[in-house]
């Protein structure tokens, strides 16, 4: 089966499934997917811990083995997923509630599992062992879900782990995902001390020396460390791999990875691992679908990167509860070309044939495609894991800008230069780290004719944290960044292209004050530990617009005020844009309907996915507070027709254009030439005609 055809749905089996449900029960709730049309299951259980629930592996893969034979039966395949490393504790009351709450939530209770909280205070548990050890204190660390984790680096654990996993795949699941592989601490155990030391010849601090190590700046024995930790991730999902590989199978591998636009201080180190089908972002429970979508819109940059490396799909994740949340969240999905996967917290499918049937009927216009990007970001997985006082807000706030803007844009890797002159412009906004060749290459992109706009002391560190003088700068770029100090940005030809070096307080959504505590401070004295830097990277970036608000509560939140920064901040940016590089995709429609332009790979057409976001980020209690019971509203249209125009190659030409939405009745839109001489095309868009989600799509002549 084609994998961008693939369509994914969690398959929760807790308490009824394990404990009640016939081999009749489970086939009729897979059924239910299968008519919606679903190929794929994910699992997910009560039983995520998978290491708190040992003494019960037999009766999980019992009703693992039952789904998927249910699953086979009807045609779909199943991805068993589970935590590979956490374990509950239960040695305080507050980890006993937290428990007790979880497996409420996931339609269980501490009642179900008699042996459980026994076998969770048995130190001599397989729960207890092989844990990751906290730097400061040496002992077992508490992770923030009241459990701990185990150790990649432990060979009991590894081979007790590959052991269970041969138990799984004995039920005959079709892939496997090993969830939750990242650190909760810098791990301090004995095998993390051996391996770090043969491999990097450093020696670990012990506890009371840990916070004076850590607090030097420029750190590169640290830096070594998270190095080392990498390794150890990855080295983990190396030895799955190759496992399954020995055993003669051909196992599904899909992941997902929740946040790409902060410092990865858990190692998690997704986009690098030996083998992945399907990538796609996790949009957090917690996370508001309504206020989130920005932040989850701007993420699929990251992901649609990694995924057109390793040619594979990618796609969103969601917790959506309700018909409009399922339909907004999906929407923001087919902005990008994404596959869209639901799952409500502990199950009950919401009905997805509305937005299935849509898939189907535009599947080769949907996802095998290329956003139009003349517009690049310079993403390094070096800068973002290695550097200390690592930045990424002005990236964030700026690819956000071009989101409410319509202006296309698109993630760039330092890693792939070959890559970059599909965008006319790229900027390079705060990449501190950055290598001799790495320069040179982005030197080599402006002299051939490419536009590169510089923010901050990008390139001010080496791959081994050296910290570059401002001689050694100006000698590496050749070209002097004073205008970082100036009132407006400063072009400068090269080759054939073009330099911008920006202001500091350019297109930024925040004060002076909090510019300066960002992008002036000195970047010598940066250190690894977040809690000493000169600012707060979740206090001063807040405009990433995330609203992590637990189920039953509320909390007071400034995202009307930091949506209407972005807004304001907005044009300047769009203007320099357009300064350096001709727009090829612009629209005039009301404030708050996004639009984005892909050029289908399978049919040849063009097609622009609409979203109606009016207002979504407008909080709507005087207080500011925010909660659950803020849940998607359609705005209606504001104003008269919407226009959007696009700009083709000499060469191709639009014979006309048609426009869908999720009742899938199709309607002829006005399409006319407006300048032959750029090849420009305007399609009229009639007011109020859209009302959550539209599809444009353009036939070629």
């Amino acid at each position: 089966m084609d994998p961008f055809l693939v369509r994914f749905a969690f398959f929760w089996y807790n308490d009824a499934e394990l404990f009640h449900d016939s081999e009749e029960d489970i086939e009729r709730k897979v059924k239910i997917y299968a008519d919606q049309g679903i190929t794929h299951l994910i699992t997910f259980s009560c039983t995520h811990f998978r290491w708190s629930f040992q003494p019960y592996w037999g009766l999980i893969n019992e009703c693992l083995a039952k789904i998927v034979r249910a699953a086979h039966k009807y045609g779909l395949k199943v991805v068993e997923h589970h935590s590979s490393e956490l374990t509950h504790q239960a040695d305080t009351p507050e980890q006993v509630e937290f428990l007790r709450n979880l497996l409420k939530f996931r339609k269980s209770s501490l009642e179900s599992w008699p042996k459980l909280l026994d076998y969770l205070r048995d130190q001599n548990s397989d729960a207890n062992k092989w844990l990751q050890i906290n730097e400061k204190t040496g002992q077992r660390n508490i992770n923030r879900y009241q459990g701990v984790g185990k150790c990649y680096n432990d060979p009991e654990y590894r081979e007790k782990y590959l052991k269970y996993l041969e138990s799984v795949y004995a039920t005959g699941v079709d892939g496997i995902m090993t969830d939750d592989v990242q650190y909760y601490c810098y791990c301090t155990c004995e095998h993390c001390r051996k391996g770090f030391k043969e491999k990097y010849g450093h020696t670990l601090p012990p506890p009371e020396k840990w916070d004076e190590w850590m607090n030097t700046p420029q750190n590169r024995e640290f830096a070594d460390l998270l190095r080392f930790r990498h390794d150890s991730t990855r080295n983990f999902h190396v030895m799955v791999k190759e496992h399954y590989d020995r055993l003669g199978l051909k196992l599904l591998r899909p992941n997902y990875h929740s946040f790409a636009f902060s410092p990865d201080t858990q190692s998690c180190g997704i986009d690098r691992l030996p083998e992945m089908h399907w990538y796609f972002q996790e949009c957090a429970l917690s996370c508001l679908i309504r206020f989130s979508f920005l932040k989850s819109a701007c993420e699929q940059k990251h992901r649609v990167m990694i995924a057109k490396e390793k040619n594979i799909p990618h796609g969103i994740l969601n917790y959506a509860y309700t018909r409009d949340e399922l339909v907004f969240s999906w929407g923001v999905a087919m902005l990008s070309g994404s596959f869209y996967t639901n799952t409500p917290e502990g199950g009950d499918m919401v009905d997805e044939s509305l937005i299935r049937s849509f898939e189907k009927k535009y599947a080769s216009s949907l996802f095998h495609c290329e956003a139009l990007s003349p517009v690049g970001f310079l993403h390094s997985f070096e800068n973002r894991s290695y550097s200390p006082g690592y930045i990424m807000s002005r990236m964030e706030a700026w690819v956000q800008m071009c989101i409410l803007r319509n202006m296309p844009c698109a993630m760039v890797n330092t890693e792939h230069p070959e890559h970059w002159k599909r965008c006319p412009v790229i900027c390079v906004n705060e990449i501190h780290m950055l290598s001799d060749k790495e320069i040179t290459d982005l030197k080599n992109y402006v002299k051939d004719g490419g536009n590169l706009v510089i923010s901050g002391q990008s390139g001010i560190q080496d791959k081994d944290n050296h910290i570059r003088t401002k001689e050694e700068m100006d000698a590496i770029w050749g070209i002097s960044f004073e205008a970082r100090h100036a009132s407006k940005p400063e072009i400068t030809p090269y080759g054939k292209g073009k330099f911008c070096v920006v202001p500091d307080s350019f297109a930024y959504p925040l004060d002076e004050k909090d510019i300066a505590s960002m992008f002036k401070a000195d970047i010598s004295q940066y250190n690894f530990n977040s809690e000493l830097l000169p600012f707060l990277l979740t206090r001063h970036a807040p405009f990433v617009i995330v609203a992590k608000t637990p189920p039953g509560l509320k909390r007071e939140s400034n995202i009307t005020e930091l949506y209407h920064g972005l807004m304001d901040r907005s044009p300047e940016l769009m203007e320099l844009f357009n300064t350096l590089s001709p727009r090829v995709f612009s629209t005039e429609l009301p404030e708050g309907i996004l639009a984005s332009a892909c050029c289908s790979t399978e049919d040849n057409s063009i097609t622009i996915r609409l979203l109606n976001t009016t207002d979504a980020l407008i909080v709507d209690d005087k207080d500011n507070f925010i909660s659950r019971k803020d849940t998607v509203v359609w705005k209606k249209w504001q104003g008269g027709d919407g226009t959007l125009s696009i700009t083709l190659p000499e060469n191709e030409k639009i014979s006309g254009a048609v426009y869908c939405d999720l009742s899938l009745q199709e309607r002829t839109l006005s399409c006319e030439l407006k300048d032959a001489q750029s090849n420009t095309y305007k399609i009229t868009l009639p007011a109020g005609l859209l009302e959550d989600f539209g599809f444009i799509k353009l036939f070629p002549a």
